[in-house]
């Protein structure tokens, strides 16, 4: 049988255990979200109407997703790189995949067309999409463009910024990368005498482009 001052002692053991249990317990963190992990083509396919404007020129129509998926023509899901052509469209677009240090998916596009180029840079995470080519990537100056110009320039010939100016050509056609993380910038005057060529390259650093130097 217990007696009354057995109980009372091993009520003060159990309570000094149960004291140092919760003393030496740790406080347990919170496991962080993942970002989905989304290939390249399923980004494509879902990039929302008013970021990405592919336009039937035969009647006008939006690409649907079925339209999208058919105008794939060159898909390489293992390096984030997707080539989209269709008679049905005035210009060719190109797909890059980026990972960013944050975990969020960076898609990189380039519509090319006859006489013009546009890039995009376009950021999504778990929740959303959005543009972020003005924060995460630079805008060359023309006195740069120029000296890039200068510097590969065929024989006998120099360009002025007046001549840059005078141009309805692009001046620089973005090519995006199907390996490594490079986008190079090339020459585009159209002249017979001034074949494409490299004018610099921007590296990605995990967080923005910036021009190499």
């Amino acid at each position: 049988m217990i007696t009354r001052h057995q109980v009372r002692a091993i009520t003060v053991v159990l309570g000094t255990v149960t004291s140092i249990a919760v003393a030496g317990a740790q406080p347990q963190e919170v496991p962080k979200t993942p970002a989905v992990s989304r290939s390249v083509t399923e980004l494509y396919l879902t990039v929302p109407l008013k970021y990405l404007q592919m336009q039937s020129d035969a009647d006008g129509h939006h690409f649907t997703r079925a339209d999208r998926l058919k105008a794939i023509h060159l898909k390489d899901e293992k390096n984030g790189y997707l080539e989209i052509r269709s008679d049905d469209l005035t210009s060719d677009f190109t797909f890059a995949l980026f990972r960013l240090k944050s975990g969020s998916s960076l898609l990189a596009i380039v519509e090319d067309g006859a006489s013009v180029q546009s890039l995009m840079l376009l950021e999504r995470d778990a929740a959303s999409w959005k543009n972020v080519t003005k924060a995460l990537f630079p805008e060359p100056s023309d006195k740069f463009i120029l000296q890039q110009y200068n510097r590969v320039k065929p024989a006998g010939k120099t360009f002025t910024l007046q001549n840059l100016h005078d141009t309805v050509q692009a001046l620089i056609r973005y090519r995006l990368p199907r390996h490594g993380t490079d986008i190079v910038a090339m020459s585009d005057l159209g002249e017979d005498d001034d074949q494409s060529k490299e004018l610099f390259r921007l590296k990605f650093t995990g967080e923005r482009f910036v021009i190499a130097q």
